[in-house]
């Protein structure tokens, strides 16, 4: 259950002086939230082991004696999945108050002054509960942990505005903020419980075992902006940041990053005589920037760690680098801006390339120098892309409007560079198989791991009636009719969608209004277990296919000589035919589409009039709203979700899916209130 409120307050104090306070609420409980992916304490895991005609209601009673043994019968020394959700509890109480108060001072002509100090607090407490009898915990285990994050923040912007004449205005701006955060999580955690179904840390066999994690970072920063602007259609930005961090080397803890923007709206410039009541914006912007990122805290300096045994320490696995210089990413945009009709037609298009240098990453050295790996800055990145919104009005009177809209992106990106000395970068990958590996001059997003052999280049067989015919990269199949498999990784596809986009309406009439949204992408893949697993088993719609008079697959076989021929072999067994074809070890095959479409939201909103609320004397708007999110996904994907995540502790691992939960849609309310 989530409960929020937030309360906005604008007070005018005199002529000279103003203050904001913005405080939000936040609430959260959750009596248990499952584990997803590959594991003991996982639903999905459990399942996958039931055969499909088993009835669920038999696993429904998942006590042999209760607290002491479950029953898993059904499931194949798998955790039955009622004892799963039931039993096997993952709760988080979450509060969260964040918010931000500022003065607002007017100096002198044209010379303004803000000052503003902000917060945001959180404190998580969550437990979990491993009942006696559980596959991954067989004397049971409960743990408890605290979570508490503070985040101060305190920042000044000082404000000049004049006019120079002739057309010409002038802003400058000059300001400062100093962030500090403070984190710490505690979990202690009884490994063996004594009485069961008593989930307390007293109830711990042997003592409790505490971890405990902490840091603290601050940065600095004091940034400038000049703007300078012509008859309101030229301007000219340029801007200047530097920032001091605490995670970084006092030797490079400082950095410099600038920026240039210019805009110009050809529409005050150019008399576009009678298109001037058609055309009604006209703009074109480009704009350079720089951005500086430092990295987490205690990179810099070598630690040792605690180790299980009293009074003894070790050598982590990880070397850390007092030399980390922050990364920069430099940018460059340009794009078009068009208003037509009354402002009912506007076209938003832009094209933009960012490159990433000097990236903080975990590099592999090797394991002589007593690490595994090592922090270091290497390598060079480039994304590039367009982006295009066109919104419309379709209908607009007094008490009508009907509008709609349309947005594309497409990204790409490439490894320009990897660093002195390393030939390729993993960035993610599952145990030996699959790997989305990095390469000097391809992208961060390709996969690559174990696929089906297939006939050479240039390959042919020579058909019956004397003609040949290319069998190039065609599956080469054995005389049992199964598919060969190479033994060397191979490069299998890209995750990285071709483009995204989304399209929507709202129709308003009177005080009530109805939108509808909808998004997608085009293209995209991931390594999924849960179709190694829907089609080992057999639970895959797609393995009906010769389940009953076996399969002649489209492919070659191989002769003694080296030539080759067209397949003529029927699987032997098709029960292991579909257990090597989707077996986990098969990238190729379980590389499939994310490509889909999404109803991803319905609001209905009501606005009460004015006039009705004028009564009040207090009560200066009022708005009520129901909403869904996420409430139909049109895809072949073979899960439930072809934007799950795979997630590994608290990092969300790209281009992989793991026996994923389904998906959930939303459903809430709003009330809004102004005074």
């Amino acid at each position: 259950m989530r409960q929020s409120i937030k309360l906005n307050s604008h007070n005018k104090i005199n002529n000279w002086l103003s203050m904001n306070t913005s405080i939000t609420y936040y609430r959260r409980d959750c009596d248990n939230l499952p584990q997803m992916g590959y594991g003991q304490a996982s639903v999905m895991y459990s399942l996958w082991c039931m055969a499909p005609n088993i009835n669920m209601d038999w696993a429904r009673d998942y006590w042999i004696e209760p607290d002491v043994q479950q029953n898993a019968n059904l499931t194949g020394a798998k955790n039955n999945p009622y004892f799963v959700a039931y039993e096997c509890l993952n709760t988080l109480d979450r509060d969260r108050v964040f918010g931000n108060t500022s003065l607002d001072l007017h100096l002198y002509k044209g010379l303004d002054l803000m000052l503003r100090g902000g917060i945001d607090f959180s404190r998580d407490h969550r437990s979990m509960r491993q009942p006696k009898s559980s596959y991954s915990q067989r004397y049971g285990m409960y743990r408890e942990g605290n979570v508490s994050s503070l985040q101060l923040s305190m920042d000044f912007l000082l404000k000049y505005s004049r006019k120079l004449g002739a057309g010409f205005n002038m802003k400058l701006n000059f300001g400062g903020s100093i962030l500090n955060r403070m984190f710490r999580e505690t979990t202690l955690t009884a490994e063996q419980l004594k009485q069961p179904g008593v989930y307390s840390l007293a109830n711990s066999v042997e003592r409790v075992k505490p971890n405990i994690y902490d840091y603290e970072l601050q940065t600095n920063s004091l940034y400038g902006l000049i703007q300078f602007s012509w008859r309101d259609a030229v301007f000219l930005d340029i801007t200047g940041r530097n920032d001091w961090s605490s995670t970084l080397p006092v030797n490079n803890n400082s950095y410099f990053y600038p920026s240039v923007s210019a805009s110009v709206l050809l529409n005050e410039l150019i008399d576009f005589g009678a298109a001037r009541n058609t055309v009604n914006l006209v703009k074109l912007r480009g704009r350079f920037a720089q951005v500086g990122h430092d990295t987490k805290p205690y990179r810099t300096t070598d630690y040792l760690s605690s180790s299980d045994f009293a009074g003894n320490y070790q050598i982590p696995g990880t070397m850390n680098n007092a030399n980390l210089k922050p990364e920069i990413v430099s940018s460059w945009e340009v794009g078009l801006d068009l208003r037509m009709f009354r402002n009912r037609l506007g076209i938003d298009l832009a094209y933009y390339d960012n490159t990433s240098k000097d990236l903080i990453v975990n590099m592999p050295v090797s394991s002589a120098s007593g690490v595994t790996k090592r922090f270091a800055n290497a390598g060079t990145i480039r994304n590039y892309g367009w982006e295009l919104q066109v919104t419309g009005t379709l209908i607009k009177t007094k008490d009508v409007q009907w509008k709609a809209y349309i947005n594309w992106s497409k990204n790409r990106n490439k490894v320009v560079d990897l660093g002195e000395g390393v030939d390729s970068w993993i960035v993610a990958s599952y145990s030996s198989h699959a790997y989305m590996t990095a390469y000097k001059g391809g992208s961060l997003s390709a996969m690559y791991g174990l696929g089906y052999k297939r006939a050479p280049e240039g390959a042919y067989i020579v058909e019956k009636d004397g003609s040949i015919t290319n069998v190039s990269g065609q599956i080469i199949v054995d005389e049992n009719g199964y598919p060969q498999y190479s033994d060397e990784l191979q490069y299998i596809g890209e995750c990285t969608p071709d483009w995204k986009g989304g399209f929507g309406t709202s129709v308003k009439w009177k005080g009530l209004t109805l939108s509808i949204a909808f998004d997608g992408q085009h293209g995209g893949n991931v390594y999924s277990y849960t179709n190694s697993v829907l089609g080992t088993r057999g639970k895959g719609s797609f393995t009906l296919a010769g389940r009953y008079n076996g399969l002649v697959l489209d492919g070659v076989n191989q002769l003694p000589d080296g030539n080759f021929i067209r397949n003529t072999h029927k699987t032997a067994d098709i029960v292991e035919y579909y257990g090597l074809a989707y077996a986990f070890q098969n990238c190729e095959q379980n590389f499939v589409s994310t490509e889909f479409l999404k109803l991803r939201e319905i609001r209905i909103e009501y606005e009460f009039p004015r006039r009705l609320l004028a009564k009040s004397k207090f009560i200066k708007g009022l708005s009520l709203s129901v909403y869904g999110r996420d409430l139909y996904c049109w895809s072949k994907f073979p899960g439930w979700d072809p934007e799950g995540a795979f997630m590994r502790g608290a990092s969300v691992v790209p281009g992989f899916e793991m026996l994923q939960m389904p998906g959930t849609a939303t459903f809430g309310g709003s009330v809004k209130i102004s005074f």
